[in-house]
C-alpha cells in the first residue's frame, strides 16, 4: 500500500503450518464493505490504522486504533470503514477447538465454548502482545517463539475478556520446573524444541509453563534460549570460527538473522566483536 494513498487496498492471507485451525489476515481496506457473513471460528482483529465500523448482535460498533474487534463463532457481522482513511488491521481466525485447547492448558476451562461479551475491547496491555504474536506467526520465528507468544497473548485475552473460564489455580513445584526447563534450553540451545515438548518434560501445561517461566526468569522461554545462544556465540567468535559456521551451529535460520540478534543484544555486529578480540 502507498502510505500516501489511503484508498489503495492490500490483503495478505496466511495459514501457519504449526497451528492447525488458525488463519491470519493482514489488510488495509477503503472501498471494500463486508456483506453480512459468519465465521465458524472466532474473528479477533487488532486495528492498526483508521477505524472499522461493523454491525454485530444487532448493534453498530466502531473499533479504532489500538482496540480489538472480536466476533464470536457463528455471529453475523458486517464491516466497513468508519472514516476517510479506511482501516488497517491484523486479524486472527482461530477455530473453537484451538481456543478450547488453550483454555484446557490454562487449567481453568469450565466447558463449552468461551464467549467474548464485548465486540470492541479497549485494553492497551494487549496491543503489543497481539501484534508480536501476529508478526511471529507470519514471519521468520522459531516454533518456541510462536508458541510462547500464542500462550502469552491469547491467554491474556481469554483471562481478561472471555466468559466461561474460572480463576487459574496455582501449581506445585513451579520453581523446580522452571529450573529444569532452563537447564534443558542450555543443553539444547542449538535445537528448536517446542513449548509443548518442554512442558511435557516438567509435567506442566504449555500455558502454565510459559506463565511461570516469565514470572520467575523475566523472559519467555524463546527469549531465554536466544540469550543462551548469543552468550555461546561470543565464545565461538573468540575461538575464530566463521560467522556462517557459528550461525549454523547455534541453530539460526541464516547468518543475517544471527547478526541482527547479536547487534540488538550487544550493540555491535559479530564481525566487529571478533575484530575487537585481535
Amino acid at each position: 500500500m502507498d502510505a500516501n494513498d489511503p484508498t489503495a487496498e492490500y490483503v495478505r492471507f496466511h495459514r501457519p503450518a504449526q497451528f492447525d485451525g488458525l488463519e491470519l489476515l493482514t489488510a488495509h481496506y477503503f472501498d471494500h464493505s463486508f456483506a453480512p457473513h459468519v465465521h465458524e471460528g472466532y474473528c479477533i482483529a487488532l486495528i492498526e490504522q483508521g477505524a472499522e465500523r461493523f454491525r454485530c448482535r444487532g448493534t453498530e460498533h466502531c473499533a479504532g486504533v489500538g482496540t480489538l474487534a472480536i466476533v464470536n463463532p457463528d455471529e453475523v457481522h458486517t464491516g466497513r470503514r468508519a472514516g476517510e482513511e479506511g482501516w488497517s488491521y491484523k486479524v486472527f481466525y482461530p477455530d473453537p477447538d484451538l481456543i478450547r485447547r488453550l483454555c484446557i492448558d490454562m487449567g481453568n476451562w469450565q466447558g463449552g465454548t468461551p464467549f467474548f461479551p464485548e465486540a470492541v475491547v479497549d485494553d492497551a496491555s494487549l496491543v503489543m502482545p497481539m501484534r508480536q504474536l501476529h508478526q511471529a506467526l507470519t514471519g521468520p520465528a522459531s516454533q518456541l517463539e510462536r508458541e510462547d507468544r500464542w500462550h502469552e497473548a491469547m491467554g491474556l485475552l481469554l483471562r481478561r475478556h472471555a466468559r466461561g473460564l474460572a480463576q487459574p489455580l496455582g501449581g506445585y513445584g513451579e520453581r523446580v520446573a522452571v529450573s529444569r526447563v532452563q537447564a534443558l534450553l542450555r543443553e539444547r540451545h542449538a535445537e528448536n524444541p517446542g513449548l509443548q515438548e518442554l512442558a511435557d518434560a516438567v509435567g506442566l501445561s504449555p500455558w502454565h509453563l510459559n506463565r511461570v517461566f516469565r514470572q520467575q526468569v523475566g523472559l519467555p522461554p524463546h527469549a531465554y534460549q536466544t540469550q543462551i545462544r548469543l552468550a555461546r556465540a561470543k565464545t565461538l567468535l573468540r575461538g575464530g570460527q566463521s560467522l556462517s559456521d557459528i550461525s549454523q551451529a547455534l541453530g539460526y535460520a541464516d547468518q543475517p538473522h544471527f547478526g541482527r540478534q547479536f547487534k540488538r543484544a550487544f550493540g555491535v555486529t559479530p564481525g566487529q566483536y571478533r575484530q575487537a578480540q585481535s
